[in-house]
């Protein structure tokens, strides 16, 4: 029988991370002197990692401010969202049940994110899913991000 690997991605598959990825950028948005978008717009600029979800957030609230002004909001945004990380993060239904019968196949299962690492394994330890995966990769972890090939 062959090896079979599993990867998957983290956020928006695994886990519903919207709620508190919206809550993290109306944060944000608000210290900026912005309005705060509401959760579908959010799930439509979740994708790519935190920076370009501030820079959307941005861009459909009044544009881009300069350079400096958004390091220092990237810097809000990960400051309240490590405090955050899981008040309203949740499994998808069926995750459990198909990470333990994928398992059960002696399939190795693996994470791959855009998170930072730093954020990707508190949240999937929080969740109790981490003794899943073999291995897991944030966006932090490579030279370059997914969906790179």
């Amino acid at each position: 029988m062959q090896d079979l690997f599993v990867i998957f991605d983290l956020d928006g598959t695994l886990v519903d991370t919207a709620p508190d990825l919206h809550a993290s950028l109306n944060h944000c948005l608000t210290v900026a002197g912005r309005t705060p978008v509401d959760i579908n717009g959010v799930r439509h600029m979740v994708g790519q990692g935190a920076r370009v979800l501030l820079k959307r957030g941005l861009t459909a609230t009044g544009g881009l401010p300069d350079d400096h002004e958004f390091e220092e909001l990237v810097t809000v945004f990960f400051d309240y969202y490590r405090s955050h990380l899981t008040d309203n993060s949740i499994l998808y239904p069926g995750v459990t049940a198909a990470l333990t019968a994928l398992q059960a196949t002696g399939a190795t299962l693996g994470v791959c994110t855009n998170k930072p690492i730093g954020f990707a394994k508190p949240l999937l330890d929080t969740l109790n899913l981490s003794p899943f995966f073999a291995g897991i990769t944030g966006g932090d972890s490579f030279d370059y991000r997914k969906p790179d090939a």
